[in-house]
């Protein structure tokens, strides 16, 4: 981005992080040189960043002292604090580089994620993927020498985990860029015909939290008020929002009763020229002769068996984009640059735990490349109580 391609006469221009610590902002420092006879013209880098909507001044304060002549024009140094305000989980800010790579890369065009013209299913197995599974159970079969895929071996553990009438789950973990972290933390429970989640996320500049209570065909949300600074319990209140499980999905891209918001699976997507063509979101094969990526594989273990899965960055997360989405009011959809996700299940392939490696392209007010680390428990034949509304739950107990 230029700031003002007509401006010749800037000479020079950085940014500096200024540490101090401000509730909701983050403090800069910009410096940069003006030409003598422009020196009083300072309003026109506010102005142009200004409809960008990011940056606005505050308790601005002008610094001017004469240069060395540097062989032309005399120069006059101007110093102005601005405070950047953003909404996004983390900022990508690099420092002690000029200031134009930083704003290049800062407010460079990252593209949305486009997930237009996908046709994803369910992660169920079908009754036939399910008959040689229990057939290769009753043989002891082993599912890391090559009878079934990745794709075939996860779909079965989603499907095991469904069917089971009392389920829990319990997730921690951190989103990261530059020097700004997001706590997350979230639940689910089923227990006698209900089920109940709940995202929780915080960090200095955003706090998020959904609770949401499924029975039969209908889910009842909240989004919470406040989050405590720990992610461990939002304010909830009032009535709520009820919709179809459907419309639920649509939002918050599945319902309450799948295993994941992640995708293993075939699907198709629509072409320009009106046809179709159709992909696999597990990756299990080389992309290209470039491509040095770990595949994904299934490998045993004493615990049953360790599934690398390498989703791909359209199909297998596009639920995911839309919950992100929405849960976090983002501008656009973001755009994945990988996510990678390693399952333990056990003997008989129901899952155990998973540690989630992701990064995405995030945009709310500005656009920052985020990393994110998860992890996952869970638990079946077993869940706590569903809590009401007012209650917290219990993120240092067990499942």
């Amino acid at each position: 981005m230029k700031l003002n391609s007509s401006r010749k006469n800037i000479e020079n221009e950085y940014l500096r992080v200024d540490m101090e610590n401000e509730p909701v902002t983050q403090v800069f420092d910009c410096v940069y040189a003006l030409s003598w006879n422009e020196a009083t013209s300072v309003s026109f880098f506010y102005d142009e960043i200004a409809q960008l909507g990011v940056f606005k001044p505050k308790n601005s304060f002008f610094r001017r002292t004469k240069t060395t002549d540097m062989g032309g024009p005399r120069h006059m140094a101007t110093t102005t604090r601005v405070i950047l305000y953003a909404g996004v989980f983390a900022l990508s800010i690099g420092c002690g580089v000029p200031l134009g790579m930083v704003l290049a890369d800062f407010f460079a065009a990252k593209p949305a994620g486009d997930y237009s013209g996908l046709s994803i299913s369910t992660n169920r197995a079908s009754q036939e993927l399910m008959g040689r599974y229990e057939s290769a159970i009753s043989s002891n079969v082993d599912f890391s020498d090559g009878g079934f895929s990745v794709m075939e071996v996860m779909r079965i553990a989603a499907t095991n985990f469904m069917d089971e009438e009392t389920t829990s789950w319990m997730c921690n973990g951190s989103a990261t860029a530059s020097i700004l972290n997001q706590t997350i933390r979230s639940v689910g429970f089923k227990k006698g015909g209900e089920l109940f989640s709940e995202s929780l996320s915080y960090s200095s500049l955003v706090q998020a939290g959904l609770r949401s209570y499924q029975k039969g065909s209908e889910v009842t949300y909240y989004k919470a008020s406040s989050v405590n600074s720990e992610a461990t319990e939002g304010s909830f209140s009032g009535t709520g929002n009820t919709l179809s499980t459907e419309g639920y999905a649509d939002i918050y891209g599945y319902d309450l009763s799948q295993f994941s918001n992640y995708y293993f699976g075939e699907y198709t997507m629509a072409l320009e020229d009106g046809s179709t063509a159709l992909y696999c979101s597990v990756i299990s094969e080389k992309t290209s002769s470039e491509d040095n990526e770990r595949l994904s594989s299934i490998t045993r273990n004493e615990e049953g068996y360790e599934v690398y899965v390498r989703l791909d960055t359209l199909g297998g997360v596009a639920n995911y984009a839309t919950q992100m989405l929405n849960l976090s009011e983002l501008d656009q959809l973001p755009s994945f640059n990988y996510c990678h996700l390693t399952y333990q299940l056990d003997e008989k392939l129901n899952p155990l735990s998973v540690h989630i490696d992701e990064q995405y392209n995030a945009k709310k007010g500005a656009n920052a490349v985020t990393t994110t680390s998860m992890d996952i428990i869970y638990k079946m034949g077993t869940s706590p109580d569903i809590p009401e509304l007012d209650s917290p739950v219990d993120y240092g107990g067990s499942l």
